[in-house]
């Protein structure tokens, strides 16, 4: 019975044979499915990793690019002096464009305002635009200020033409801010240097956006714009120094299909081949074992070759036997090497490699090497092997992954060689630069650091090793400029003075950056000038340019008390000798001529004044000396003798006795002869004329005021212009407005000073400071 049931069984089979085959299409062609799908998932996920590679590398070229545009600003704010201006801007510039070639300009922005620009001719539009104003660029101007850091704006359109990017490092002064050190960058220049420009050309689908600061809507800035892109599906970073969004979109998915289509297009046939020989058994039970053997060894070469190319489908894969010759090839690689698989086969896979190594004599005993693959027009690709042995019924082949990385190995050429020019631009400058993580004790110096501060590169770098080279004087700063920057982790620039091994006294400027890394590592690092040499030119520079100052001033205060002081003695002779003429009676003659000769005295004492200064002046003598202030005040009394008589003027003093003054006698004699002339000759008409001389003093000064109750001087309208030279405020025609500006620059050419406070019809009070 049992026997019976089973042949019933196996007959059963026999006359459905269009069923079984049905059943084993579906199930065979099932399989096929799920492992095309399979597949598929794979090749979209290495289509995934590839995109995020590609990303990465576009996001490192654009650091490097970001990196050297800030050492490219920084280097050219350093030629700023203290004074603001720049030093040899154009030769610095020329240097550090040559060697940089991301950028297609530089700029120095004093106030907001584009004054210095290089190469001139290219963007000497721009010149004269101030970006805290101008439309396109003022927010994200005023953006870098208030961070304190180098700031990346646009793309945006230049003032001089062009749309681009433009990277402003602000510089701050000691009194504050300064302005921007900038470059600019050309949009083609950093689509092509970033490898963006490539995106398109290698099958990618990808934005280059920004939120517009000023409309606040997204910009794209490339030529691909397709409207069916995905943002919320695509790849994407972030360049926050310029908040710059870079997506890359996976519409080269079709890509994964059409790889994982062999396989289902595979899976079909072998599923209609396995029904048909499902049914042919069937039909010829008699030949069904045989055919079973030959199908079953068939189809396990099949899934050898099967799972090979499932488990690395998407690259250039190549079979060669245990003797390095072809068995197969995929497309992939027939098509990179522009050969036919008939061309391949019986050759050796070493005539194809062009080896850097000798010592690789048998390539198939290593697991990975690299080389050059020579394609058939004599094209050679750098390319990176991977070998799988496989051993089956005892004999052994080779499954061989070629990676194609040359475009890798051109990139890492162009980095080392943007490293070199970095480097080289590094020593031109003789910047130092260092990094220091505070928590951990670490402190990393470049050589240039170890021979600013004169210190052997063996010895042991820690926290006090530059504050016991600070300056004694400068150490107090030091420290608190330390702790700010540890407490706000903010960065800045710093000037101090160091002491070397020598106690050789320098001047260093530090700029100093703060960074926290991804794992909560704080960083403090930056870079280091030595500018001592410059300190000591500008010291000698200025001390020169005060000499050469003080000497004009002298030459022009003396040129202006010959004019002015005998100008007065000229006058008085002159107004004596008309009334003397016009005297009657020889007492009355007699006393103008006793006026005549104190006039006169008094002008051979100017005169004697004058010749002093002239003889301090060549020999180089001091120019002060002591003056007792009240019996000088008779004799410029003595002087205006005849003004005061004859305008009836009361003149009172507060003037302790004995009382002295450091001071010139011609400069002072000068002084008071202005002031007091002019409280004379704009004497109020209308009531009796009073001048007051008041003394006293502080720690710094001794103060003369001198009152008067004339006309006085309209300081609303005339403010500005008191102390200038040919101003006048009055109609009088012998008005010449020199006199204030003459006192002004005597008082000034001694460390004093001198101030007004006036009211129309009420008077005026000059105030005289007189150093100690």
């Amino acid at each position: 019975m049992q026997l019976e049931d089973n042949r019933y069984h196996i007959h059963w089979f026999y006359n459905h044979p269009y069923l079984l085959s049905t059943l084993t299409f579906v199930v065979v062609f099932g399989l096929s499915f799920l492992i095309a799908q399979k597949d598929l998932w794979i090749n979209q996920e290495k289509e995934a990793h590839k995109a995020t590679e590609t990303l990465q590398e576009v996001e490192g070229k654009i650091d490097q690019i970001l990196k050297s545009s800030y050492v490219t600003t920084l280097s050219i704010a350093l030629t700023i002096d203290d004074n603001g201006k720049p030093k040899n801007f154009n030769t610095v510039a020329e240097k550090l464009f040559n060697s940089n070639p991301n950028i297609d300009g530089i700029e120095l922005v004093p106030d907001g305002v584009i004054k210095y620009v290089y190469p001139y001719e290219k963007h000497k539009g721009a010149i004269g635009l101030n970006v805290l104003d101008y439309e396109y660029s003022k927010t994200e101007a005023k953006k870098s200020i208030e961070s304190g850091k180098m700031f990346f704006a646009g793309p945006l359109k230049f003032k001089q033409g062009g749309f681009g990017i433009i990277g402003r490092l602000p510089v701050y002064a000691d009194d504050g801010f300064w302005g921007f050190s900038a470059v600019m960058i050309n949009l083609e220049t950093f689509l092509e240097k970033s490898g963006i420009q490539n995106l398109a050309d290698e099958g990618y689908n990808y934005r280059f956006t920004k939120i517009n600061p000023n409309t606040g809507e997204r910009e794209i800035f490339n030529d691909n714009n397709s409207e069916d892109f995905d943002f919320s599906k695509a790849e994407k970073i972030v360049v926050e120094d310029a908040e710059w969004e870079i997506y890359l979109g996976q519409d080269n998915s079709h890509k994964a299909f059409i790889a994982a289509s062999p396989f289902l297009i595979f899976g079909l046939f072998l599923a209609f081949g396995c029904a048909l020989l499902t049914y042919v058994v069937l039909q010829r039970p008699a030949q069904l074992q045989r055919y079973i053997k030959l199908q079953t060894a068939k189809l396990l070469n099949s899934e050898i070759k099967y799972k090979a190319i499932f488990q690395e489908a998407g690259m250039s894969i190549i079979h060669l036997d245990e003797n390095e010759k072809f068995i197969e090839a995929n497309p992939k690689f027939l098509s990179k090497t522009g050969y036919t698989i008939d061309e391949l086969k019986g050759e050796r896979f070493s005539k194809f490699l062009q080896l850097q190594d000798d010592s690789f004599k048998k390539l198939l005993n290593y697991d990975k090497f690299e080389g050059k693959l020579i394609c058939k027009r004599g094209l050679k690709k750098i390319v990176r092997v991977t070998n799988s042995a496989l051993e089956v019924n005892h004999q052994i082949t080779h499954i061989l992954l070629i990676e194609d990385v040359t475009k890798r190995k051109k990139s890492e050429k162009k980095l080392k060689d943007l490293q070199d020019r970095m480097q080289m631009a590094i020593r031109i400058s003789k910047l130092a630069y260092w990094d220091w993580e505070p928590e951990k004790g670490k402190i990393r110096w470049s050589d240039r650091m170890y021979k600013i501060f004169d210190i052997d590169k063996n010895q042991k770098l820690d926290s006090d090793t530059l504050s016991n080279r600070v300056h004694p004087e400068d150490f107090e700063k030091y420290k608190q400029d330390l702790k700010r920057i540890l407490e706000t982790k903010e960065g800045t620039t710093l000037e101090h003075r160091i002491l070397d091994t020598n106690n050789k006294l320098k001047h260093i400027l530090t700029r100093v950056e703060c960074e926290t890394s991804e794992n909560g590592i704080f960083k403090v690092k930056g870079t280091t000038v030595d500018q001592t040499d410059k300190k000591e030119a500008m010291i000698n520079l200025q001390h020169s340019y005060q000499m050469v100052v003080e000497q004009n001033e002298r030459l022009l205060n003396f040129s202006y008390i010959v004019s002015h002081n005998l100008r007065s003695h000229s006058s008085n002779i002159q107004g004596l000798i008309h009334l003397i003429r016009d005297l009657e009676t020889f007492e009355e003659k007699k006393e103008m001529f006793n006026l005549l000769e104190e006039v006169t005295i008094s002008l051979d004492e100017t005169l004697t004044d004058l010749n002093e200064v002239i003889h301090i002046q060549k020999s180089d003598g001091g120019l002060v000396e002591e003056i007792t202030l009240k019996p000088f005040l008779q004799r410029i009394k003595n002087i205006l003798k005849r003004e005061i008589k004859c305008n009836n003027i009361t003149i009172t003093e507060n003037i302790p006795e004995g009382e002295q003054l450091k001071f010139n006698p011609a400069y002072l004699e000068s002084v008071l002869l202005n002031i007091i002339s002019n409280a004379i000759k704009y004497r109020d008409k209308q009531r009796n004329s009073e001048i007051n001389l008041i003394f006293s003093e502080t720690e710094e000064f001794k103060i003369l005021q001198i009152k008067d109750n004339g006309i006085g001087i309209d300081l609303d309208s005339y403010k500005g212009q008191i102390f200038g030279m040919y101003e006048t405020f009055t109609d009088f025609k012998n008005s010449r407005g020199i006199g204030l500006f003459v006192t002004n620059n005597q008082m000034k050419a001694l460390g004093g000073k001198i101030e007004i406070e006036s009211e129309l019809n009420k008077g005026s009070v000059f105030t005289l400071y007189f150093k100690k």
